[in-house]
């Protein structure tokens, strides 16, 4: 069977939407090897490129202006947690294939090392208020480093799962009104709902 040519170009097209440009990998690359351990700029490398990795650096810095508000044991956790990012990143950036698939998987799977490694749950247990700051509902379109934190967090135990989803949901309510409050049960409920079957 002969092919439409206009469906060719539109794979063609898709094809390269799915890969880190040349350009884009040689500007993560020289980025990465430019920012140091401490602060945001590894985080910052991955902003703007052609795959649409977005919400890295907004963590940080989120994780960053809070840290004066934590305990010894949540700066701990802050300055721990985002260096293992940091190297994380670096050390697996070079290693892992152009796809977009690939590099977000890279990311989301350092995300859920680092934060299993250095405690964001117990870090969220005894900093709910200072955590607050990281529950950001509009951060999470498209999917991304957001929608894994918020999976990460989610399965913290029974109350922080409560505490994330009842903010997930006031703010859901603010951006999109009546359509949040159709999908589930009501702020006040004692129970959290059960994910839907999608």
């Amino acid at each position: 069977a002969a092919s439409d040519p206009h469906d060719v170009q539109d794979k063609a097209a898709s094809q390269v939407k799915r890969r880190l440009s040349p350009q884009s990998t040689a500007e993560i690359q020289s980025c990465l090897l430019g920012s140091g351990d401490v602060g945001c700029g590894t985080f910052q490398c991955f902003t703007n490129n052609s795959c649409e990795i977005q919400g890295l650096h907004h963590i940080c810095l989120t994780l960053l202006h809070n840290a004066g508000r934590y305990d010894s044991q949540g700066k701990s956790f802050v300055k721990d947690a985002l260096r293992c990012m940091a190297l994380g990143l670096r050390q697996r950036f070079s290693c892992v294939s152009r796809r977009c698939s690939a590099v977000r998987e890279m990311v989301h799977s350092l995300q859920r090392e680092c934060y299993s490694k250095h405690q964001l749950c117990l870090a969220l247990r005894d900093h709910m208020d200072t955590m607050g700051g990281l529950i950001q509902f509009h951060l999470m379109f498209p999917p991304g480093p957001y929608v894994e934190l918020m999976n990460f967090l989610l399965k913290c135990g029974e109350e922080e799962r409560r505490w994330v989803g009842w903010r997930l949901r006031g703010q859901c309510e603010q951006h999109w009104g009546m359509l949040c409050t159709s999908l589930g049960c009501p702020l006040n409920t004692t129970t959290v709902p059960s994910p839907a079957p999608w």
